[in-house]
Protein backbone atom coordinates (compact mmCIF):
# COMPACT_ATOMS: atom_id res chain seq x y z
CA UNK A 1 0.00 0.00 0.00
CA UNK A 2 1.20 3.48 -0.91
CA UNK A 3 2.25 5.64 2.13
CA UNK A 4 0.33 8.67 0.83
CA UNK A 5 -2.86 6.63 0.54
CA UNK A 6 -2.38 5.37 4.12
CA UNK A 7 -1.91 8.94 5.37
CA UNK A 8 -5.08 9.98 3.49
CA UNK A 9 -7.09 7.18 5.10
CA UNK A 10 -5.71 7.98 8.54
CA UNK A 11 -6.70 11.64 8.10
CA UNK A 12 -10.20 10.69 6.86
CA UNK A 13 -10.71 8.30 9.80
CA UNK A 14 -9.46 10.91 12.30
CA UNK A 15 -11.81 13.53 10.84
CA UNK A 16 -14.73 11.07 11.03
CA UNK A 17 -13.91 10.31 14.68
CA UNK A 18 -13.70 14.04 15.49
CA UNK A 19 -17.08 14.72 13.83
CA UNK A 20 -18.74 11.81 15.67
CA UNK A 21 -17.29 12.93 19.01
CA UNK A 22 -18.54 16.46 18.35
CA UNK A 23 -22.05 15.20 17.64
CA UNK A 24 -22.18 13.05 20.80
CA UNK A 25 -20.75 15.81 23.01
CA UNK A 26 -23.14 18.45 21.60
CA UNK A 27 -26.18 16.23 22.23
CA UNK A 28 -25.36 16.16 25.95
CA UNK A 29 -24.81 19.92 26.17
CA UNK A 30 -27.95 22.03 25.95
CA UNK A 31 -27.83 25.04 23.65
CA UNK A 32 -27.08 28.26 25.48
CA UNK A 33 -30.07 30.47 26.11
CA UNK A 34 -29.58 34.18 26.49
CA UNK A 35 -32.28 36.03 28.44
CA UNK A 36 -32.39 39.81 28.20
CA UNK A 37 -34.71 41.65 30.59
CA UNK A 38 -36.03 45.14 30.18
CA UNK A 39 -38.28 46.90 32.69
CA UNK A 40 -40.51 49.78 31.68
CA UNK A 41 -42.05 51.86 34.49
CA UNK A 42 -44.99 54.15 33.71
CA UNK A 43 -46.33 56.48 36.42
CA UNK A 44 -49.89 57.75 35.96
CA UNK A 45 -52.26 59.72 38.15
CA UNK A 46 -55.78 58.38 38.34
CA UNK A 47 -58.11 61.29 39.15
CA UNK A 48 -61.34 60.57 41.00
CA UNK A 49 -63.84 63.44 41.16
CA UNK A 50 -66.68 63.29 43.68
CA UNK A 51 -69.02 66.21 42.88
CA UNK A 52 -71.45 66.09 45.86
CA UNK A 53 -70.05 64.09 48.78
CA UNK A 54 -72.48 63.14 51.54
CA UNK A 55 -71.37 63.62 55.13
CA UNK A 56 -71.33 60.71 57.54
CA UNK A 57 -71.26 62.44 60.94
CA UNK A 58 -71.97 65.96 62.21
CA UNK A 59 -71.23 67.33 65.69
CA UNK A 60 -71.28 70.75 67.37
CA UNK A 61 -67.81 71.58 68.59
CA UNK A 62 -68.20 75.20 69.73
CA UNK A 63 -70.58 78.17 69.95
CA UNK A 64 -69.75 81.45 68.26
CA UNK A 65 -70.95 84.79 69.64
CA UNK A 66 -71.35 87.21 66.75
CA UNK A 67 -71.91 90.87 67.64
CA UNK A 68 -74.60 92.78 65.74
CA UNK A 69 -74.75 96.55 66.19
CA UNK A 70 -78.06 98.27 66.25
CA UNK A 71 -78.47 101.19 63.86
CA UNK A 72 -81.06 103.05 65.96
CA UNK A 73 -79.12 103.29 69.21
CA UNK A 74 -75.40 103.84 69.01
CA UNK A 75 -74.28 101.90 72.05
CA UNK A 76 -76.61 98.92 71.69
CA UNK A 77 -74.94 95.57 70.80
CA UNK A 78 -76.71 92.27 70.39
CA UNK A 79 -74.88 88.93 70.46
CA UNK A 80 -76.20 86.00 68.41
CA UNK A 81 -75.17 82.46 69.26
CA UNK A 82 -74.21 80.44 66.17
CA UNK A 83 -73.21 76.78 66.47
CA UNK A 84 -69.81 75.85 65.02
CA UNK A 85 -70.17 72.34 63.61
CA UNK A 86 -67.79 69.83 62.12
CA UNK A 87 -68.83 67.46 59.33
CA UNK A 88 -66.97 64.27 58.51
CA UNK A 89 -66.97 62.93 54.94
CA UNK A 90 -65.71 59.47 53.97
CA UNK A 91 -66.22 56.87 51.25
CA UNK A 92 -64.84 53.30 51.30
CA UNK A 93 -61.45 54.43 52.67
CA UNK A 94 -60.96 56.31 49.41
CA UNK A 95 -60.89 59.68 51.14
CA UNK A 96 -61.52 61.39 54.50
CA UNK A 97 -62.41 65.04 54.88
CA UNK A 98 -63.38 67.22 57.86
CA UNK A 99 -65.06 70.59 57.34
CA UNK A 100 -65.74 73.01 60.22
CA UNK A 101 -67.76 76.21 60.50
CA UNK A 102 -71.32 77.48 60.59
CA UNK A 103 -73.41 75.19 58.36
CA UNK A 104 -70.33 73.80 56.57
CA UNK A 105 -70.55 71.77 53.39
CA UNK A 106 -68.03 70.23 51.06
CA UNK A 107 -68.86 71.14 47.47
CA UNK A 108 -66.58 68.67 45.69
CA UNK A 109 -63.35 66.78 46.17
CA UNK A 110 -60.68 65.62 43.71
CA UNK A 111 -58.46 62.66 44.60
CA UNK A 112 -55.21 62.05 42.70
CA UNK A 113 -54.04 58.47 43.12
CA UNK A 114 -50.60 57.51 41.91
CA UNK A 115 -50.67 54.36 39.76
CA UNK A 116 -47.38 52.67 38.84
CA UNK A 117 -47.37 50.17 35.98
CA UNK A 118 -44.35 47.94 35.56
CA UNK A 119 -43.83 46.00 32.36
CA UNK A 120 -41.08 43.39 32.28
CA UNK A 121 -40.03 42.22 28.83
CA UNK A 122 -38.06 38.97 28.56
CA UNK A 123 -36.28 38.28 25.30
CA UNK A 124 -35.02 34.71 24.93
CA UNK A 125 -32.55 33.79 22.21
CA UNK A 126 -30.82 30.47 21.59
CA UNK A 127 -27.39 30.26 20.05
CA UNK A 128 -27.38 28.28 16.86
CA UNK A 129 -25.06 25.32 16.43
CA UNK A 130 -24.78 25.32 12.64
CA UNK A 131 -23.77 28.32 10.60
CA UNK A 132 -22.10 29.67 7.52
CA UNK A 133 -19.12 31.94 7.84
CA UNK A 134 -15.78 33.09 6.53
CA UNK A 135 -12.99 30.70 7.42
CA UNK A 136 -9.26 31.25 7.37
CA UNK A 137 -6.40 29.02 8.38
CA UNK A 138 -4.41 26.03 7.21
CA UNK A 139 -5.96 23.06 5.54
CA UNK A 140 -4.87 19.69 4.26
CA UNK A 141 -4.87 19.40 0.48
CA UNK A 142 -5.53 15.83 -0.63
CA UNK A 143 -4.12 15.32 -4.07
CA UNK A 144 -1.17 13.45 -5.44
CA UNK A 145 0.80 14.80 -2.51
CA UNK A 146 -0.57 15.56 0.95
CA UNK A 147 0.20 19.21 1.70
CA UNK A 148 -0.65 21.82 4.29
CA UNK A 149 -1.65 25.08 2.64
CA UNK A 150 -3.26 28.34 3.76
CA UNK A 151 -6.99 28.47 3.29
CA UNK A 152 -9.38 31.44 2.98
CA UNK A 153 -12.99 30.98 1.98
CA UNK A 154 -16.61 30.50 2.91
CA UNK A 155 -17.49 27.39 4.83
CA UNK A 156 -20.11 25.64 6.91
CA UNK A 157 -19.31 25.21 10.60
CA UNK A 158 -20.72 23.37 13.58
CA UNK A 159 -20.22 24.98 16.99
CA UNK A 160 -19.17 22.46 19.66
CA UNK A 161 -19.32 24.74 22.74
Amino acid sequence: MNPTKAIRWIIVILLAIIVLLGVFISVKIKPKTIIKRDTIVVVKFDTIRIPKPIYIKEKVIDTLFVPIKDTIRVNDTLYIQLPKTQKYYSKDSLYQAWVSGYKPSLDSINIFQKVIEKTIINTITNKRRFGIGINAGYGIVLGEQVQLRPYLGIGVYYRLW
